[in-house]
């Protein structure tokens, strides 16, 4: 007999490289041995069971075995198949040149089976879906198999052991016995190893029991003609159908293969004894039927409980989409033309408007108007070249107030794919925005006047230094101290001094345009910031010094400060105060910005020395020792 040892291929959905190397460790040995001594024990029980001496057995085992070894284990069990194929047809059979040939053979069509299967990286070896186990079958059966059998054969023959009118006869058995050994045992193996962790419910349990027991007594009656008297009659091979069918609908491929291989075995034995359905069958068909009713049957078992698994999986996919809908973030699904379809409760929630009301709109439903056409059509080129756009957008609430979110804008194709719908999930980040602008403020704003500190003072000093240097137009910077600031806070305290500074920022502030910068450096010392003045010299100094006057006079004005302490009465303070100031040109200024503002902080003392309430522009030959 001419025995085929099918490949063992690791393809947990891919064959990873790590899997092509020998295991040196102890653990890994025994498992090689292992499958070597379970393949050997499998080629046996086919040869001592699956056949007589009236035909040569057409079902092997171990081909299963080897195949589903292979693809879980990966390629170095082809040498447990080469292993166990040797020992046991050495025992067996006893010829040298047999042995070789066929250990040869088993060994050269499980590794093609394996290497057809996981070429592409693309064969999911737990046969979640038909196309999986059709291409377990065709590839790693048929194809490989026929490998196999078409070389062991042809070395038998150029050997002597095989006469050439036994030779095509001898390749079709190979190639049947093995085929149909792939299809009984290596998706049982596959789909077992997949689950073998899997706890069923307790009636799935007893549904099980009932179902194999069901199994018991349909498949001895039908063929192997138990109460024959009674049922004997009935008993037709299209009632395996049936129990095929429930087990592969209710319990999934497990349940079916198990239902395969104990019809398969009930089957073959009783062909082999001349009784039940195939009694007939070797004498007259040498198993062609027995072949092909079991093939059938497993293709149908398979594809029934495949079929059911991926509906299962849709399903599932289905009711996970469907709460990740419901989500906490915003989300909306369009057409292609951007027509709402569906929107989620958090979207009513952020946006304010229902689902009736905002399907069948359009997103322009949500459109701020901070965008200009030019954003959109950017925004969509994305999508369309790469499927997807994030980033930040503002849009409008059914209330009309208009807010930031960040959005991610997804792109759903078919087959074929052609987009079909978009799918806008977004996020409101009011409170995001809200904490950065106090963090921005806290980082480059005074806490009490809010007006720009010293850091963000000299990061527009330093622009503003830049744009005159392109544009050849003066720019001027005013350094402000309060002449009479300290008793008012040595004579009420500091709630009512910061009462005035927070006036007096308001007051410097109205002086200027508004692309001029007014900061505080700290105390009671103020800058103004004046740029794009004029281009001569003498016009920007006096443009300048209408800015500075206009400050001086506004600052001179009385304080009326409204003081209100707690439990008491609404207190008036009343105070005057004046300001000295000193002013600097720059144009083109090669020094820096620590140079700029020392010389209006030295013309400002010059201020202060000639009395106070003054004003005194820098002139590089003055020299004035600070205080006061």
């Amino acid at each position: 007999m001419i025995q085929t040892m099918p490949n063992t291929v690791k393809a947990n959905d891919t064959m990873p490289s790590e899997n092509y190397t020998h295991t040196n460790t102890l653990t890994g040995w025994f498992q090689l041995s292992g499958i070597a001594i379970l393949y050997a024990l499998l080629v046996y029980i086919g040869e001592r069971y699956f056949e007589s001496d009236a035909v040569i057995g057409y079902f092997e085992p171990a081909s299963g075995l080897a195949l589903a070894a292979l693809l879980l284990g990966g390629k170095r069990y082809a040498w447990s198949v080469l292993l166990g194929s040797v020992l046991i047809l050495a025992i067996m059979e006893g010829s040298l040149w047999k042995v070789v040939s066929i250990s040869l053979g088993d060994t050269l069509q499980v590794l093609c089976g394996a290497w057809l299967l996981t070429r592409n990286g693309k064969f999911d070896s737990h046969l979640r879906s038909l196309n999986a186990y059709l291409r377990l079958i065709l590839l790693g059966g048929c194809a490989s198999i026929f490998i196999g059998a078409l070389a062991a054969n042809t070395a038998l023959l150029v050997f002597g052991v095989l006469s050439a009118e036994h030779y095509f006869y001898g390749l079709l058995q190979w190639w049947m016995s093995d085929t149909l050994g792939v299809i009984l045992i290596a998706p049982l193996v596959l789909v077992w190893w997949e689950a073998r962790n899997d706890r069923r419910k307790i009636g799935q349990i007893t549904e099980a029991v009932l179902l194999f027991g069901l199994t018991i007594l349909v498949g001895g009656a039908v063929f192997l003609d138990w109460w024959h008297d009674v049922v004997g009659f009935v008993a037709q091979g299209y009632w395996m159908f049936l129990i095929v069918t429930w087990a592969a609908v209710r319990l999934g491929a497990r349940a079916a293969m198990i239902v395969l291989v104990m019809t398969a075995t009930y089957a073959l034995l009783g062909a082999i004894r001349g009784i039940g359905f195939f009694a007939d069958d070797i004498a007259q068909t040498h198993l062609i039927n027995y072949w092909f009713y079991m093939a059938i049957l497993s293709v149908v078992g398979m594809a029934l409980a495949t079929y059911f698994a991926e509906r299962k999986c849709a399903e599932d996919a289905l009711r996970i989409a469907a709460t990740a809908f419901e989500s906490q973030e915003s989300m909306v699904i369009t057409d292609i033309n951007g027509v709402i379809m569906r929107v989620n409760q958090a979207f009513t929630e952020t946006t304010g408007y229902t689902a009736e009301e905002a399907v069948g709109q359009t997103t322009r439903l949500l459109k701020s108007g901070r965008h200009d056409a030019d954003f959109y059509r950017e925004m969509w080129k994305i999508v369309q070249r790469d499927g997807k756009w994030q980033g930040e957008i503002w849009d409008r609430r059914k209330n009309g107030e208009i807010y930031p979110k960040l959005l991610t804008i997804s792109a759903v194709k078919g087959r074929d794919g052609i987009t079909t719908h978009y799918v806008g999930a977004d996020h409101d980040i009011t409170k995001r925005k809200a904490a950065e602008k106090e963090i921005n403020n806290l980082a480059f704003y005074d806490s009490l006047t809010r007006l720009p500190n010293r850091r963000l003072l000299n990061d527009r000093l330093g622009k503003a230094m830049a744009a005159s240097k392109r544009s050849g137009r003066y720019g001027a910077v005013m350094f402000l101290d309060l002449d009479n600031f300290k008793p008012l806070n040595d004579l009420h305290g500091h709630n009512v001094g910061d009462l005035l500074l927070i006036e007096v920022a308001r007051r410097i502030a109205s002086c200027v345009r508004e692309m001029d910068t007014v900061g505080r450096f700290g105390g009671d010392e103020f800058v103004v910031l004046l740029s794009e003045l004029d281009e001569g010299k003498a016009e920007s100094i006096t443009q300048a010094g209408i800015v500075a006057e206009k400050i001086r006079a506004s600052l001179n004005d009385p304080y009326v400060l409204k003081v209100q302490y707690e439990g008491k009465a609404e207190i008036i303070v009343r105070h005057h105060c004046t300001s000295s100031i000193g002013v600097v040109m720059f144009v083109n200024h090669e020094s820096g910005m620590e140079d700029i503002l020392k010389c209006a902080d030295m013309a400002m003392y010059q201020a202060k020395e000639a009395g106070r309430n003054l004003i005194r522009f820098y002139e590089p030959e003055a020299r004035v020792t600070k205080g006061g």
